[in-house]
């Protein structure tokens, strides 16, 4: 059950990772300069994704018996990491408000991620 949340995470935070660096190079930004619109709704979307897609992971990874539990873990710890994000990246290239808001729509990519792999699963089981 562990490895399933860990390997979620793991998932979402190096796909987000990734981009933010990536993007914030190809637009030449740095930790004190304003963000375009375009940087901020590239990193919102990729979240989102990134989040389904760790979500997915983690549900189909997780014991039968374990994945409602998983899937709950990874929830609560994604909620976690972003307030904590939230608060540590605060700056003009990402205000407060831009990482609520990633956290929140990041949340739900990552129940739509939890129930299509939970949805996955039981197509298999039947």
């Amino acid at each position: 059950m562990a490895a399933a949340v860990l390997l979620g995470l793991i998932v979402i935070v190096a796909i987000v990772s990734v981009t933010r660096f990536v993007t914030m190079s190809a637009f030449g930004l740095t930790p004190s300069a304003i963000a375009p619109p375009a940087f901020l709704v590239i990193n919102v979307l990729v979240t989102m994704v990134a989040a389904g897609f760790g979500g997915y992971l983690c549900v189909r990874r997780a014991p039968r018996d374990r994945a409602a539990l998983s899937a709950a873990i990874l929830f609560v710890l994604f909620l976690g990491a972003g307030v904590v994000a939230g608060k540590a990246m605060a700056t003009p290239t990402q205000p407060l408000w831009f990482q609520a808001m990633v956290t929140l729509l990041g949340a739900s990519g990552l129940l739509s991620g939890l129930v299509i792999g939970a949805s996955a699963r039981a197509k298999r089981a039947s």
